[in-house]
């Protein structure tokens, strides 16, 4: 699956990412290993019945589930001094035919958490979550900062009632499952906040109270995304970070990227700099970095996927990777 990144104090993020994208696809709130349930469809018939061409030379990466409401508004409730935010159609990626050729691939041992999900609150994450938005604050790279926002049709009592079947709590609001606390807010019916950390609640206070700060360059880049992708992210990247990037080469002030699923996947990404001669040395590393890595295998294809194109301050990188290269990576990655 296209992992959301772990960037923080590992045991502690690890627990929180847990806990939170438990709730979708991602739990990992223990039990056991029911047999697996079969999923009713979710998708329009006129996509169930999409005939999706087999050229492995030519990827299919076409977006056919239609974006809901709600997942485009996703940014009203986020707080938008976070560094950068990352998005993943959950619903997109289930009804892609790259995800039905590897269901046991991409979700590998969350399966096991899935089907707890599945006997206990008798919801599959997968078809009643549409999308999981992760927002980071990396003002402090020691510490960073997290809201994870969720799109589904559940309900707040619904999602209650799931908590307490899994041997948690709700309390003031707040998720407890054994020791860990998730903070969270709704927004509106269908999009739940959580966050583990001080910083964070205190955000959401302020969503709650219909204050939310202001980040024009976080804003400039999240306006260059295409948010009817099944994955996209974009965002400033902290002074500390840039230096520490500074040693391959230039150092990148944003990003922007998206990543479309179907029978294969395209993915792209576009790298900005303050000076054209900053985006020049981090070329030049690209260059030496994809022409070493292609001369052996199993990198080969990937890299002869990959195009490079510098424009001025910017560096675009883009990846159209066929059916058969997509499932062979995902493999090799298991």
């Amino acid at each position: 699956m296209l992992p959301l990144p772990a960037v923080a104090r590992p045991a502690q993020r690890v627990r929180f990412s847990s806990l939170a994208l438990g709730f979708s696809a991602f739990c990992a709130c223990g039990g056991g290993s029911p047999a697996k349930v079969q999923k009713a469809s979710s998708q329009p018939e006129a996509v169930q019945a999409k005939a999706v061409p087999q050229d492995a030379g030519n990827p299919v990466a076409t977006d056919v589930v239609p974006t809901p409401e709600n997942e485009r508004r996703i940014l009203e409730y986020l707080p938008s001094a976070y560094s950068f935010v990352l998005h993943l159609s959950l619903s997109k990626l289930e009804a892609s035919e790259l995800f039905t050729r590897h269901e046991s691939t991409l979700l590998g041992s969350l399966e096991t958490q899935r089907q707890s999900v599945i006997k206990k609150c008798h919801f599959d994450p997968l078809l009643d979550f549409e999308t999981a938005t992760l927002a980071v604050d990396l003002s402090n790279t020691n510490s960073p900062d997290t809201i994870i926002a969720l799109t589904t049709s559940l309900g707040a009592t619904r999602l209650e009632e799931c908590v307490v079947a899994m041997g948690g709590s709700v309390k003031a609001g707040h998720y407890d499952f054994a020791g860990d606390t998730l903070a969270f807010y709704w927004p509106t019916e269908d999009v739940v906040l959580l966050s583990d950390e001080k910083n964070s609640e205190e955000m959401m206070r302020q969503l709650r109270d219909g204050r939310s700060l202001d980040n024009p360059q976080l804003m400039e880049f999240l306006s260059r995304t295409d948010r009817n992708a099944t994955a996209w992210g974009a965002g400033s990247i902290p002074s500390a970070l840039a230096g520490m990037l500074s040693t391959f080469g230039g150092a990148p002030r944003g990003f922007v990227m998206r990543g479309s699923v179907w029978a294969g996947i395209d993915l792209s990404l576009e790298l900005s700099f303050a000076t054209s001669k900053e985006a020049d040395a981090l070329m030049n590393m690209i260059k030496m970095g994809l022409n070493s890595s292609g001369q052996s295998s199993p990198f080969r294809e990937l890299i002869a996927a990959i195009q490079v194109e510098q424009m001025g301050t910017l560096i675009r990188l883009d990846a159209q990777l066929s059916p058969n290269l997509s499932g062979a990576l995902l493999k090799e990655l298991q």
